[in-house]
């Protein structure tokens, strides 16, 4: 996760600092094999492994999202807050963000991210997204205004 900066420094700190604890790292992996793994409801796995990030003191929006969108992109987003709602305002989207962990905003973040793919979708050419990595990418040159 060093050489990933998906993740600002201080938030890694924060993760690194928490699980430098022997019990915080059985919880943490715990949560995170059934966030990655199980065979439940999102929203439940998702909720689950909130509670643990905020237990263990590690409760971000980039740490909660990261995993689900590095093993599975092509179906999961990562969420930088500032970042992705700048992109949601850019279409008008509303996120019902909160700072808080939780499977509302995340959820409204997935929908905003089927909107956007099924727009370049679209549009096709090389804007066509092969996963939400290019969803992902696009949200935030939108979001930075490079394509305004």
């Amino acid at each position: 996760m060093d050489k990933i900066n998906l993740i600002a420094p201080t938030e890694k700190k924060v993760l690194k600092a928490a699980l430098s604890e022997e019990s915080n790292q059985v919880k943490f992996a715990k949560k995170l094999y059934a966030l990655l793994y199980q065979d439940v409801d999102l929203r439940l796995r998702f909720n689950q492994f909130a509670t643990c990030l905020h237990r263990i003191e590690a409760a971000k929006w980039t740490i909660q999202t990261f995993f689900l969108f590095m093993v599975y992109p092509d179906k999961y987003l990562f969420m930088k807050p500032t970042t992705t709602r700048n992109a949601a305002a850019a279409f008008s989207f509303d996120l019902k963000y909160k700072k808080d962990l939780n499977w509302r905003s995340y959820r409204n973040l997935l929908a905003f991210g089927k909107y956007v793919a099924d727009e370049l979708e679209k549009v096709g050419g090389n804007l066509q997204p092969q996963d939400m990595i290019d969803v992902q990418s696009f949200m935030w040159s939108i979001a930075q205004g490079r394509l305004v």
